[in-house]
This record gives structure tokens, C-alpha cells and sequence, in this order.
């Protein structure tokens, strides 16, 4: 090398077609093998997701892979799978960017000894017959078959694997696991990366990114800008369509692009998802309807038949679906649809169990659930929110509510009977028509509440917030009103023989039907007008509920006219007069309640049975309790074999402190009950009518003996 030579380097020799044709070949081999394999996995992978139906992800059901009938628990299926997908979409793109920069140097060499432009070197003919090779350095072809190339590569190797990513996280949608979901994006935007980093050198022989996406750009500007433009789309689905019903995502998509959000569109919920279903193909939300969930479960006594513990279940739809003793403590079933659906002896109670403080988001939430004819009896419920739930013609017998927020639910002409509503809080609740015979609503909140109608034999209404009600027409035969605020109620033509209004507080509260006033008690009734504390709560009360009887209980002339009232005298004329001896009513009310309890027959005896032994064993009771356990425990007396156990033991522990049961006041079973004669004026304990004579009588054998009193 001459000295003119010196730090000059020799001119890149010419590549020989002939020696890079085997080299092209044998990659495209392996690569192709690679190839059929990724479009194997991706179709298993889809066959498995389109299996999995939607009482799948409701009953968390393992995934069984097909051919290999192997289950993998459901969540971590839908967790692992598009990461499989992700890692080989991985590697066969990472294969075909090496092959494609043999086939783009080997059409550079071929090009270098054809006469013309045209593709025609026989050499080419030699190439593999995989599509992407024959696609970079194949002989020319005719555009439709070109494209055809083209198109299975761009198809195979870009859009198929996100496609399926964004299937599989559609496919999981209706779960509402907002962990996974993460996941699914999470996987996209890394397979998207994959392709931008590594997509950009499949026609590009550029050593550099930049270079190589300018000269992508340059030379494909149409399969650039489509592959771009597809992409977007498919991220846009992934992060604002296919999203859960009130999440962050969905929020914000709501903001951003005016969609309606969940709970604004009834016919979107009626329809299963809160702003409709995905392309009207994929729904957001469970659809189950008229399934058997428990057909076949062998289930010991006391176990839930279906574990829903703490599932998200917004705005599914699982209308006459069989849930019988499912499991729901602390599921969100808002928005839900279970219209005539099996929930008998089902569990919505708190994820803390018995304590629910300011009703924590651990409770069972059922706000604005539609619940209409449902089966619910001896379901618990204690501490869930139903607040504008609708139950029109539901079913709770024997349910248990303690402390459930019932504000603006409807439950017309609901089966309560003998149901637990103590402490429950029910603001504007409607229960026109409905049963509750029996049922407990002790210090209940029932201020504005609907209970026109309604059966409330023997209820247990003690301590109830009853301000601005609405009783017209409602039966209270039997009921304990003790201590009860009745402030504005509307009392009107409503049945209260042998009620106990017993220290109730009375102001702008309307008569109810006097001639059924028999027997009722309004000893040391509070017939006077609210204070100055109790007037502020009563504006607060008015301004949030629409009660015009409340509106009047806070204008201080409205109050003065009542107080001069022919109600308000009628009111003062309930209070006894004194003259009738204690005992004596006592026997009177107490054979009443028992012939209550054991004469009524059909489905409302046991609850209205309950209820009347709930009354006897209270502290204020002021009948005698050993007549109604007397009556109770004779095998004549059918409807008292229904009471709850623990309510029977209450009722032995009660009389057996009251006394021996040959106590005179304790009718015998061949004397009729006192009936009250038609010309008797209608006053409460004080009518100066004397009841018959009580006859005594040794107790049956048959029934369980009292001891002694201490």
C-alpha cells in the first residue's frame, strides 16, 4: 500500500446472492416454524377466552384449557395469559427482524445483477415459500397478490397479538377486578412498545431507530400511518372503553368525552352496562339470567352455597337466577337486576360481621338494586344500603335487617312478616301495602315514610322516629307504639285495637279510626309541642323530606291552631280516666293478643304469632305474660310453633319471673276471651265495663312446666 493509501480503508465488497439465498432460506425455516406456533398459541388462547362465559366469572370458575383439561383458578388465567402472548409476540418479532435484514440484503445483491427494476431474477424463485420472505425479496407479482403478502405479514405480527390482548382483557370486563384489568393495560402499551422499537427495522436494513422510522416513513408512508392510526384505536379501547363502571378511567372518559355515566341511562343498566355494551357485542357488566348457580351443590348445613364475598357485581344482571344461601358479605350489588331471583337465606351482611359503624364500604351495598319479587326470606342483611333499592313484591319473611339503611327504597306491597328492622333507617321508604305482621322496627327511622295499607299487626314499632308518616289505612291491631314520636303522622282510618301507645309523643298527628280504639293503650301519652331543640331537627327534617305534615309542625301558628284543634281534643279524650284496675285490663288485653296469636291461620300466623310474644316478653309489656305463655304453649295454639326458639325461651324466662301459672289471672281455655260490646264508648284502660269473672285452671301436662318464682 502506497504511501497515498495510507489511513484509507478498501471499498465494501458486493454481497454474493448466491451465499446469503441458503442462509435467507434456513431462517426462514426456523422462523416460520416459530410463526406457526405463535398463530397456534394465540388461537388456544383465544378458544380458551371465548369459553369462558359470563356464569363463569360470576361463580369465579377455574379456566380448563382445551386438549390438556388442566384448570387454572380463573384470575390467574386472565392474569398469566397476555403475558405468555406479550413474551412470544416477543420473540417471533425479535426472529423476524433478523430474518428480514438477510432478506433485505439478499433483494440488495439480487438487484444488483437484474437488468431492469422489475423483481425478475430466477434466483428469487429459489427463496422460501414463507410469505414474509417471498413478501421483502420474492419475485414481482401481480398487486393483489402483493398485497395479499403484505397484508398476512402485517396482520400476524402486528394486529392479531394486540387484537387478542384487547380480547382477553374484554372478555375479563365483566369480573370488575380493577387489579387485573391494570394488568391487561399494562401488557398492551408493552407490546405496543415491542412493536415500535422493533417493528420499525422489519423493512428497514437502517443500523439506527431514527433512521430506520424516517426511512419506514419515507418508503411505507400508507403502512405506517395505518399501523399507527390501528393502534391508537386499540389503546383508546383498552384505556376508555373497556372500562370499569366507575373507575378513574371511566371517569375520566366521561369528562373528556361526554359519555353518560353509570346510573344516568336506565335503558343502558336495564340493558346490563352503565353507557351500553361495547360495539353491541361485549358487555361491561354480568349478564346471568334464569341460571340454576346451585344446581347439584352437596352444601353441610350452616355453608354458603356460592362464595360472593366481596365481588364487585355493579350493575349485573341476574334476574330469576337461583342464589339460594349464597354468600354476599360486603359485594356491591348497586345498580344490579335481580328481579325474581332466589335469595332465600342468602348472607349481605358486613365483611366485619355485626359491626357496621356510619355503615362502613365493608357492608353489603344494594343501592338502587332492583330487587322486585325476590326471594329473600331469611336472608341477613344487617347493616346493607338499600337505599333507593326497589323491592315492589319482594319476599324478606323472617328476614334479618338490623340497622340496613332503607332511605327512598320501595317495598310495596313487600312480605315482611315477622322480619328483623330494628334500629333500621328507612327515610321516605314506601311500604304501601306491604306485610309486617309481626316484624320488629324497633327504634326504627321511618320519618316520611309510606305506610298506608300496610299490615303491622302486632309489629313492634317501640321507640320508632315515625315524624311526618304516612299510616292511612294501615293496621296496627296488636302493635306496640311505646314511646314512639308520631309527630305529623298521618293516622288516619287506621285500625289500633289493642295497640300500646303508651308515652308516645302526639303534636299535629291525625286520629286514627276511634271505634277501633278498644283495648288500645294511651297511658301517659306526650301530647305536647316540640321544643325549641326538637323544632330545629323538625326544620332540618322538613328541608330534606317532602312531608307538608312536618312543614306544618315548624310554623308556630300552624301549632297554636291544632292545640285548639277538635283532633288535638280528640287526642286528650284516649286518656284513661283511671278507673279500671289493672289486672283487669291486663286479662282483657292479653286474651285478645292470645286469641290474635292462635285463632289467625295460613302463611301469617308465625310472624304475627312472633310478634305477639316479642310484646309480651318487653319490659313495658302491660298485659300478663303468663296467659300468652299459657295459650302459646297448647297444642291447640298451631300458629305458636312457628315463633323462634329463642323467643320462646324469652317468653318461659318472662313468666316464669311473673309467677306460678295458677295465678287467677289466667282465664281458663273453656272461658271466651272478653269481647267488647258495640255500645261500649270508645276509651282506652279506664271504661268502667267490667270483664267476666276469670276462671283457674291447672296447666296442661302437655306443656312445658314454669318453676317457681325466686
Amino acid at each position: 500500500m502506497g504511501e497515498g493509501d495510507k489511513g484509507s480503508y478498501p471499498v465494501e465488497t458486493p454481497v454474493n446472492p448466491y451465499s446469503l439465498l441458503e442462509a435467507v432460506n434456513a431462517a426462514s425455516e426456523t422462523v416460520n416454524r416459530g410463526w406457526l406456533f405463535f398463530l397456534a398459541l394465540m388461537a388456544y388462547v383465544l378458544i380458551t377466552v371465548a369459553g369462558v362465559t359470563h356464569k363463569d366469572l360470576l361463580l369465579d370458575a377455574p379456566v380448563v384449557l382445551p386438549a390438556l383439561q388442566a384448570s387454572i383458578p380463573l384470575k390467574n388465567f386472565f392474569t398469566v395469559a397476555p403475558v405468555v402472548v406479550l413474551l412470544f409476540h416477543l420473540g417471533i418479532v425479535a426472529q423476524l427482524v433478523l430474518l428480514a435484514r438477510k432478506a433485505l440484503e439478499f433483494d440488495k445483491a439480487v438487484r444488483g445483477i437484474e437488468p431492469s427494476d422489475r423483481r425478475s431474477h430466477a434466483l428469487r424463485l429459489e427463496l422460501s415459500n414463507f410469505f414474509f420472505v417471498q413478501a421483502i425479496a420474492g419475485p414481482e407479482r401481480s398487486r393483489v397478490i402483493s398485497g395479499f403478502l403484505h397484508g398476512m405479514s402485517w396482520l400476524t405480527t402486528m394486529i392479531l397479538p394486540v387484537l387478542l390482548l384487547l380480547f382477553i382483557q374484554v372478555a375479563f370486563l365483566p369480573y370488575h377486578d380493577q387489579g387485573v384489568i391494570f394488568v391487561h393495560r399494562i401488557v398492551l402499551l408493552l407490546d405496543f412498545l415491542v412493536l415500535f422499537l422493533m417493528g420499525t427495522f422489519l423493512m428497514s436494513t437502517e443500523t439506527t431507530f431514527l433512521s430506520a422510522m424516517m426511512n419506514n416513513a419515507r418508503r411505507h408512508p400508507f403502512n405506517v400511518a395505518v399501523t399507527t392510526l390501528v393502534i391508537l384505536f386499540i389503546g383508546f379501547l383498552s384505556f376508555f372503553v373497556a372500562t370499569i363502571p366507575g373507575e378513574r378511567l371511566d371517569r375520566t372518559a366521561q369528562v373528556l368525552f361526554g359519555a353518560p355515566g353509570p346510573g344516568t341511562d336506565p335503558r343502558a343498566i336495564r340493558a346490563g352496562t352503565a353507557g351500553g355494551p361495547i360495539f353491541k357485542l361485549f358487555h361491561r357488566n354480568l349478564m346471568v339470567n334464569d341460571a340454576d348457580l346451585v344446581a347439584g351443590g352437596e352444601v353441610a348445613d350452616g355453608e354458603a352455597t356460592l362464595n360472593l364475598r366481596g365481588r364487585d357485581l355493579r350493575y349485573a344482571q341476574l334476574d330469576r337466577s337461583d342464589l339460594h344461601g349464597a354468600d354476599l358479605t360486603g359485594a356491591d350489588i348497586s345498580d344490579a337486576s335481580l328481579e325474581k331471583a332466589d335469595l332465600r337465606g342468602a348472607t349481605l351482611v358486613c365483611l366485619g360481621g355485626d359491626k357496621f359503624p356510619d355503615r362502613s364500604p365493608s357492608c353489603t351495598n344494594a343501592k338502587t338494586a332492583k330487587l322486585l319479587f325476590a326471594r329473600l326470606d331469611g336472608a341477613r342483611l344487617k347493616g346493607i344500603d338499600l337505599t333507593d333499592a326497589h323491592l315492589n313484591g319482594a319476599v324478606l319473611e323472617d328476614a334479618e335487617l338490623l340497622a340496613a339503611n332503607l332511605t327512598r327504597a320501595a317495598l310495596v306491597a313487600a312480605n315482611l312478616k315477622g322480619a328483623d328492622l330494628s334500629s333500621v333507617v328507612a327515610e321516605e321508604a314506601s311500604f304501601i301495602k306491604a306485610d309486617l305482621q309481626g316484624a320488629n322496627l324497633y327504634r326504627a327511622v321511618l320519618q316520611g315514610a309510606e305506610l298506608s295499607s300496610a299490615q303491622l299487626r302486632s309489629a313492634d314499632l317501640r321507640y320508632a322516629k315515625l315524624e311526618g308518616a304516612d299510616l292511612r289505612n294501615a293496621d296496627l291491631e296488636g302493635a306496640s307504639l311505646a314511646e314512639a314520636n308520631l309527630y305529623g303522622a298521618d293516622l288516619s282510618d287506621a285500625k289500633v285495637t289493642a295497640a300500646d301507645f303508651s308515652g308516645a309523643r302526639i303534636w299535629m298527628t291525625t286520629l286514627p279510626l276511634p271505634d277501633t280504639s278498644k283495648l288500645a293503650n294511651f297511658r301517659e301519652l306526650q301530647i305536647n309541642a316540640p321544643d325549641e331543640s326538637e323544632m330545629t331537627a323538625l326544620k332540618s327534617l322538613a328541608e330534606g323530606l317532602d312531608r307538608k305534615g312536618l312543614e306544618a309542625l315548624t310554623s308556630k301558628g300552624d301549632n297554636t291552631a291544632w292545640a285548639e284543634s277538635t283532633t288535638f281534643a280528640g287526642w286528650k279524650a284516649f286518656e284513661p280516666d283511671g278507673t279500671e284496675p289493672a289486672d283487669a285490663y291486663a286479662r282483657r288485653l292479653s286474651e285478645h293478643l292470645a286469641d290474635m296469636m292462635c285463632n289467625t291461620r295460613g302463611d301469617d300466623a308465625a310472624g304475627l304469632a312472633a310478634g305477639i310474644v316479642r310484646r309480651a316478653v318487653s319490659e313495658d309489656f302491660n298485659g300478663d305474660v303468663r296467659l300468652i305463655y299459657d295459650r302459646a304453649t297448647r297444642d291447640s295454639c298451631r300458629s305458636a310453633k312457628g315463633v323462634p326458639h329463642e323467643l320462646m325461651d324469652k317468653l318461659t324466662a318472662a313468666a316464669e319471673a311473673a309467677g306460678p301459672l295458677t295465678s287467677p289471672a289466667i282465664a281458663s281455655p273453656t272461658t271466651p276471651s272478653f269481647q267488647p260490646s258495640d255500645a261500649e264508648p270508645p276509651r282506652m284502660p279506664g271504661v268502667t265495663t267490667s270483664p267476666p269473672a276469670a276462671a283457674t285452671t291447672a296447666p296442661d301436662a302437655s306443656r312445658p312446666a314454669l318453676l317457681p318464682p325466686p
